[in-house]
């Protein structure tokens, strides 16, 4: 009686957890309030604020920005090598 038991405890335990188990949301968030440094296909750093992305099935289909002058500018993805956030 008692190994029926532990053994519909243990069965119950990993189905839960097995349930528990899933994948984390991908998050399609940016600060505005930091910087981010851009490296562009050309060897060209920028840094600069994110003011909108353009998402298009789950890539980012245009980048518009505003450098340390205020300028606004429209960077498409294919002239994108790397992107880094500033951390805090």
């Amino acid at each position: 009686m008692f190994k029926q038991l532990s053994v519909l405890a243990i069965a119950m335990t990993l189905s839960v957890s097995a349930i528990a188990q899933s994948f984390v949301p991908v998050t399609m968030s940016y600060s505005r309030k930091k910087s981010f440094y851009i490296f562009m296909a050309d060897g060209e750093k920028v840094v600069c604020t994110i003011k909108s992305l353009g998402w298009k099935k789950g890539l980012i289909d245009d980048l518009k920005i505003l450098n340390l002058d205020g300028d606004k500018v429209k960077i498409s993805p294919e002239e994108i090598r790397n992107c880094i956030r500033r951390s805090r």
